[in-house]
C-alpha cells in the first residue's frame, strides 16, 4: 500500500455504566486465519476505545479515552485531526450501533512541530470532548493512563478500526525500537483508519484498562504497509502536550 496508508488531514477535510460491565454489550472477538494473532469484531480494548467520525458520516481513525482532571480527553494521532472538521468520537462503535454515544470534539491539541514540518517523532494529538448529557466521557466508559517514558520493548494490546470494517480489530505483541523517537510493531490487518489506535500495556483483565504508550502513527503516518506500524515515543514532549491539553483554553497557543 501507498505511504501515507492510515488515515490524513486531507482525507479527513475531504471526506453512567462502569467500564466493566460494558463488555456486556459487545459480542466475542474472533480470529481471523489470514490474520493470525489479530482478533476481530469485538469491544477489544473496552469501549475507551472509539472511531472518529466526520460531518459526512464515514469513520476515518481511532481514539481513545485517557485520563484527565476534567475526565474528558481522548488522544489519537496528529495526522488525522490536524486538518481540524467537524470531528465526533464514538466509543465501542461495533457493527453501526453507537450505544454509548457521539461526543463532540471541542478542542484539538497538536505540537506546533507538528504543524510547521510534520515531525513524526510529535505525531500525537489531543481532543478535548463536550460533555454528553451532563456527564464526562470518562464517567462513562473509563479511561487508560498516560504513560511516559516506558522504555521501547514492551507487551501491548493495539486495537483500530480499518477503514472497511465497522468493528475494531486487536494484537497483542511485543514493541520494538525502530529509532530513537520511533515505536515498531509486527500486527497484520492494521490498514487505513486504524490510525490513531492505542497501543495499552498492564492492562487490568477484570476491565481492560492499562497505560497507553504508543499511538498508531509517527513513522510514515503509521506505516506503509499493514502487517508492521509504528508509533511516536511518548516522552517528555508528549508529556508536555497533555499538559497543554488539560490546562484552560487560555492557555492553549
Amino acid at each position: 500500500m501507498g505511504v501515507p496508508r492510515r488515515g490524513t488531514a486531507t482525507r479527513l477535510i475531504a471526506a453512567g455504566l462502569v467500564a466493566g460491565a460494558l463488555f456486556l454489550l459487545f459480542r466475542p472477538g474472533t480470529t481471523d486465519p489470514a490474520d493470525s494473532g489479530t482478533t476481530t469484531g469485538t469491544a477489544a480494548d473496552t469501549p475507551v476505545v472509539g472511531a472518529l467520525f466526520v460531518d459526512t458520516g464515514e469513520h476515518f481513525c481511532t481514539a481513545s479515552v485517557v485520563h484527565s482532571p476534567g475526565r474528558n480527553l481522548a488522544m489519537t494521532a496528529a495526522h488525522c485531526v490536524s486538518g481540524g472538521g467537524d470531528i465526533t468520537f464514538v466509543p465501542g462503535f461495533l457493527d453501526g450501533r453507537r450505544p454509548l454515544g457521539t461526543w463532540p470534539v471541542t478542542r484539538i491539541i497538536v505540537d506546533p512541530a507538528w504543524m510547521d514540518s510534520r515531525d513524526p517523532d510529535v505525531d500525537v494529538g489531543f481532543l478535548v470532548l463536550g460533555d454528553l448529557e451532563g456527564q464526562h466521557i470518562e464517567d462513562v466508559v473509563g479511561a487508560n493512563a498516560l504513560g511516559l517514558d516506558r522504555g521501547f520493548e514492551r507487551q501491548v494490546r493495539m486495537t483500530g478500526y480499518p477503514d472497511e470494517r465497522d468493528a475494531p480489530i486487536t494484537c497483542a505483541h511485543g514493541t520494538e525500537r525502530y529509532s530513537a523517537h520511533q515505536l515498531m510493531i509486527r500486527c497484520p490487518g492494521f490498514t487505513d483508519g486504524t490510525s490513531g489506535g492505542p497501543w495499552v500495556t498492564d492492562a487490568d483483565p477484570a476491565t481492560g484498562l492499562g497505560t497507553v504508550i504508543g499511538v498508531i502513527g509517527g513513522f510514515e503516518e503509521g506505516g506503509g504497509t499493514d502487517g508492521v506500524s509504528y508509533s511516536t515515543y511518548f516522552d517528555h514532549r508528549i508529556g508536555d502536550l497533555y499538559q497543554r491539553a488539560i490546562a484552560p483554553p487560555t492557555a492553549d497557543r
